[in-house]
């Protein structure tokens, strides 16, 4: 029996071009400030949301404001990490756009009228501009993933589309460790007919097993359904990932996450 155990393995795969698939449009735009109030959060905390409010007015100085709610911005910051934030937002928030690059020119704290701390960062980006919309009638369901597991317990799912495309998993143990468990070295790369349920492993001498060396800890899954086949051609990491989701056109594709919690069996 072969075993690929989700937490180590470490695949790069890819070829041949993107540019069939592009946005239609990049804009590059400069010294766009966001500012965070360090209230009731760490400084490191508050950096990250300016930074946030940075890349927002980015996307709205490039012109795909009308986008852009109060609701989305919500919606996203109600999650629990930055990864189901990410995740979350690709799988459910319509946004026209997306910053795919940024460098962070400038940071200052300081004290304003009111005697509020604050951070404040400015970055240069490059955003993205989508030409079409995400298609609704594409999607994908995914089944049978559990919300716990014992370290060394096989994981095993069902993927359903109703529509024909292709497949990638990703596999995030927070944002310095990724892999890719779909396709593999022994899972070949292969077309999805319509409406039909995939169950994974495919091959039935395969099985993924997980694993964790703490006593518990939080993995995600990232599945991307594409209506073309799209290569991926860099080395698997949270970066490359989401810069290659973010390439790919809406309508072309359907991003589902899930995450599940490993515990060690041996510390109870």
């Amino acid at each position: 029996m072969r075993h690929i155990i989700i937490s180590l393995l470490l695949i790069w795969m890819g070829c041949g071009s993107l540019t069939f698939l592009q946005a239609k449009e990049k804009v590059t735009v400069k010294q766009v400030t966001g500012k965070a109030i360090i209230k009731n959060i760490t400084p490191e905390e508050a950096r990250q949301k300016a930074l946030r409010a940075a890349k927002i007015k980015a996307l709205r100085k490039a012109g795909v404001s009308e986008k852009i709610t109060e609701t989305n911005v919500k919606r996203v910051k109600a999650q629990n990490s930055d990864i189901q934030k990410t995740f979350n937002s690709i799988a459910t928030v319509a946004i026209s756009g997306h910053v795919i690059d940024y460098e962070i020119t400038h940071t200052k704290k300081d004290v304003d009228q009111f005697n509020n701390l604050y951070i404040e960062v400015t970055i240069n980006a490059t955003v993205i501009k989508y030409d079409r919309e995400q298609d609704p009638a594409f999607e994908i369901k995914v089944d049978n993933i559990h919300s716990v597991y014992r370290e060394g317990e096989k994981l095993n799912f069902t993927v359903t589309s109703n529509n024909p495309g292709y497949l990638r998993i990703f596999l995030f143990e927070g944002k310095q460790k990724s892999t890719q468990i779909f396709p593999n070295q022994y899972e070949k790369k292969s077309f999805f007919p319509a409406d039909t349920t995939i169950s994974f492993p495919k091959d039935e001498m395969l099985e993924y097993e997980v694993t964790t060396r703490k006593d518990k800890e939080t993995n995600h899954l990232v599945f991307v359904f594409t209506k073309k086949e799209i290569p991926f051609m860099k080395k698997v990491n949270y970066k490359n990932i989401i810069n290659w989701i973010y390439r790919i056109s809406p309508d072309q594709r359907r991003v589902k996450y899930k995450n599940f919690m490993i515990r060690n069996k041996a510390k109870g």
